[in-house]
């Protein structure tokens, strides 16, 4: 693996006139291997010492775009597994088993990602995604799938919770999910889901999942999903509502600092309006 990476130097040098951090990305359907393998060495060089600065050169060239990974695997697997080696390791890609297996494998272990997420790492293995609500989406997931990786993210592991964003990204994507699977159960009920008289039969079912997505501690949320024939979400690895109020005004008073992590836990057991609310109120506005 190192030697791959020696002869990769070898490349860099000889392309390094037109290679460079500043250049122009990669092209990902033109590129070459051998310049993927020289914008490779240069990340690796002595001056991009942590894990940040191999991450931005890599970046800023392009190298994660999905066509790039797709025409060059091999070139992928060694980087990966070279990251690994050398510990460059980008915090958040435990969230890459299929793309990253080594990085990924390596800081699942380091967070307890690998503890509190078996039934997604598997669900992730079936479909070839990420732990990423939005990866879900583009590899086919079901409602099912969205429900595996939400009911073990309400815990909100101190190491490894998802980002606040993708609280929003979860909301977001089962509601596109849902659609198609409300007019299938109404086709399996007997009933047309389409438009009469002014009267959408889907709209009830939608309005539905939005208050419920919408709600404190997704209220409602498990009994919409097995109402249309899904398995339902779990919910119980919830921070209890005493935690949740002790959180609020640590936050409010200032003892707690409003990372991410809190903002997540507070968006999903405040519920959207309620924290909203809260936002505003620790705004001054």
């Amino acid at each position: 693996m190192r030697t791959a990476f020696v002869k990769a130097a070898a490349v860099a040098a000889m392309v390094a006139a037109s290679m460079s951090a500043a250049a122009e990305p990669l092209n990902p359907s033109e590129c070459s291997e051998a310049e993927l393998r020289a914008v490779i060495a240069e990340a690796f060089a002595p001056t991009n010492a942590t894990t940040g600065s191999v991450y931005a050169h890599l970046a800023t060239n392009g190298l994660f775009s999905s066509r790039m990974q797709s025409r060059f695997p091999a070139v992928f697997a060694e980087l990966d597994a070279t990251m690994a080696e050398r510990g460059f390791l980008p915090h958040w890609w435990w969230q890459h088993p299929v793309g990253w297996p080594k990085v990924s494998s390596r800081l699942a272990k380091a967070t307890g990602a690998d503890v509190a997420y078996p039934a997604s790492y598997a669900m992730c293995a079936r479909l070839g995604c990420a732990l990423l609500p939005s990866s879900i989406a583009i590899h086919g997931g079901t409602l099912d799938d969205y429900a595996t990786l939400l009911s073990e993210a309400v815990a909100f592991p101190a190491k490894c919770s998802l980002p606040s964003a993708q609280i929003a990204q979860f909301r977001s994507n089962i509601q596109k999910a849902a659609l198609p699977a409300v007019r299938r159960h109404i086709r399996q009920s007997g009933r047309s889901f389409v438009s009469k008289d002014g009267v959408n039969p889907c709209e009830e079912y939608m309005t539905g999942l939005t208050a419920a997505l919408n709600a404190p501690r997704f209220a409602g949320l498990d009994a919409w999903l097995k109402s249309i024939g899904y398995k339902g979400v779990d919910l119980s690895k919830m921070p209890s509502e005493e935690e949740v109020a002790k959180l609020k005004d640590a936050v409010f008073y200032g003892d707690q600092l409003m990372n991410d992590r809190t903002k997540a836990i507070l968006d999903v057991c405040l519920g959207v309006e309620g924290y909203n609310s809260f936002v505003r109120e620790y705004n001054g506005n």
